[in-house]
């Protein structure tokens, strides 16, 4: 079993994309809906992190950043596996030029 740990620049993009589709899409049921999944997604994380594959991108894949799909958005996140624990570092849409943000 991982400890899954979110850094406070994913907490930001988790709050961002929740108060976007909430209040410029006037959607909260979808926002709602969208904190959920993202919450079932990280504790799935902690049972089986290696099942999701390594990003596209060399120089971040020699870092260790996997993603996980959630609705429109990607959970970009690192298995530290000595220390038995997963950062979720980035919560990013898919359609964000996310190699830029992120590396």
């Amino acid at each position: 079993m991982y400890k899954t740990i979110i850094t406070q620049p994913a907490e930001l993009d988790i709050a961002e994309a929740a108060r976007y589709i909430a209040k410029e899409l006037q959607n909260p049921a979808a926002a709602d809906k969208l904190l959920d999944d993202i919450a079932n997604a990280v504790v799935s994380l902690e049972k089986m992190p290696k099942r999701h594959a390594l990003v596209k991108n060399d120089h971040l894949a020699s870092l260790g950043f996997r993603f996980l799909p959630v609705h429109n958005y990607l959970i970009f996140y690192i298995i530290r596996e000595g220390k038995k624990y997963v950062t979720i570092e980035r919560f990013l849409h898919n359609r964000r030029d996310w190699i830029h943000i992120i590396g």
